[in-house]
């Protein structure tokens, strides 16, 4: 393995990162089950998606990843 190529896997690690971190989630990260889109809400609900099973609601629960 060259070094180039330890570059190369480095910028796609950065790239994915980027990526989910940017990206609203698309399943529940407590328990994994696929959000539900909520209706729209003449009251101005901030609540975008939430999962049927737990309380977690984006963007109210949602924690961007940070990098260690």
């Amino acid at each position: 393995m060259s070094w180039y190529q330890l570059l190369d896997i480095r910028k796609q690690a950065q790239e994915e990162f980027d990526w989910f971190a940017d990206n609203p989630p698309s399943n529940c990260p407590r328990d994994g089950e696929p959000l539900t889109n909520s209706p729209p809400a003449d009251s101005g609900s901030s609540v975008e998606r939430f999962c049927k099973f737990c309380d977690f609601e984006y963007p109210r629960d949602w924690v961007r990843p940070q990098r260690l």
